[in-house]
């Protein structure tokens, strides 16, 4: 069994790395869309019409992903005055119906999410004209993908006790 926990732990970072990643990926693209719009619409007069929605699509990712590596660390706010007065046995049990509460949320959230990108199909985006599917999917993949980090924060034995006090590194 513990074999099992730590290769879906490794894998579970491996897919932090990734998101890491494809957030800088974004934020930098994202910069250069708006650099870009910037000097072609006030240097040149000659705005192009499909930046502001790919910057507005690679933000959109950026919070949901960058959401997921948040919860992944403990990074999200939380409010533990009343937790860590407690005695160590009801502050665990309370800690985890929180998380079971998160769990069921982010479930919601990714079926809600599911549900609109199916509404997405047949509607194109104004100005990159791709399926509103696409941009829409990022609601089901964010919440699934925050809910795989924190089940990895939960089973980290090192991270688990700075989660549940919200302590971030």
């Amino acid at each position: 069994m513990v074999g099992v926990r730590l290769h879906l732990l490794h894998i579970l970072k491996m897919i932090e790395v990734g998101a890491e990643a494809s957030c800088l990926l974004a934020v930098t693209v994202m910069t250069g869309l708006v650099l870009v719009q910037v000097i072609l619409r006030y240097v040149f007069n000659a705005p192009l019409n499909w930046t502001e929605e790919a910057s507005i699509f690679l933000m959109i990712w950026m919070t949901f992903v960058g959401a997921g590596v948040a919860m992944r660390r403990g990074a999200h706010i939380s409010m533990t005055l009343l937790v860590d007065r407690m005695p160590a046995r009801l502050s665990r049990l309370l800690t985890s119906i929180s998380w079971l509460v998160i769990f069921a949320f982010l479930f919601l959230v990714a079926w809600q999410g599911w549900r609109l990108a199916q509404t997405g199909k047949s509607v194109l985006s104004p100005a990159l004209g791709i399926p509103m599917k696409w941009p829409y999917m990022i609601v089901p993949l964010g919440a699934c993908f925050m809910a795989a980090q924190l089940l990895g924060a939960i089973l980290d034995p090192m991270r688990t006790e700075e989660f549940s006090s919200g302590a971030a590194e």
